[in-house]
C-alpha cells in the first residue's frame, strides 16, 4: 500500500481505467493531479476516505456556510475530478482511494504531499 511522504507521491495512477488500489495517507496538505481524456460531469473519479466501520468509503466533502446565497450550509464533493486539474486539498491521516465513475480513459493520477 502507499504511502504520501513528504515531497513523495503517495499515489500515481498512469494510463489508469479503473478504481485504484487502497492507499495511505498520514494527514496535511496534498496537491492531487488529475489529467484524462473524456472527464466530464458523468465521467469522473471522485477521492474517497475509509469510514469508521472500517469497511465503507465515503466521498471526501466540505462544507460551505452558504456558498449560494440562499440561507442554507451546502457540502460539496471536492473529491471529485470532472476536468484536468490540480488541487491543494487538506486531508485527514486514513485510507483512500478514487472511484471511477462512467468511462474516463487514458488517465494520470498523483497525490502528494504540499506542505
Amino acid at each position: 500500500m502507499a504511502t504520501a511522504n513528504r515531497g513523495a507521491p503517495g499515489l500515481v495512477l498512469s494510463n489508469s481505467t479503473a478504481d485504484s488500489a487502497v492507499f495511505n495517507l498520514s494527514g496535511g496538505r496534498y496537491m492531487v493531479s488529475v489529467v484524462g481524456t473524456n472527464l466530464s460531469g458523468s465521467n469522473y473519479y471522485s477521492l474517497q476516505r475509509l469510514g469508521p466501520d472500517a469497511s465503507t468509503f465515503l466521498d471526501v466533502k466540505q462544507t460551505f456556510c452558504d456558498a449560494d446565497g440562499d440561507g442554507d450550509v451546502e457540502d460539496a464533493i471536492i473529491g471529485k475530478f470532472t476536468t484536468n486539474q490540480c488541487r491543494a486539498l487538506d486531508l485527514a491521516e486514513g485510507q483512500y482511494k478514487f472511484v471511477k465513475t462512467g468511462s474516463p480513459t487514458a488517465n494520470y493520477i498523483e497525490v502528494s504531499r504540499a506542505d
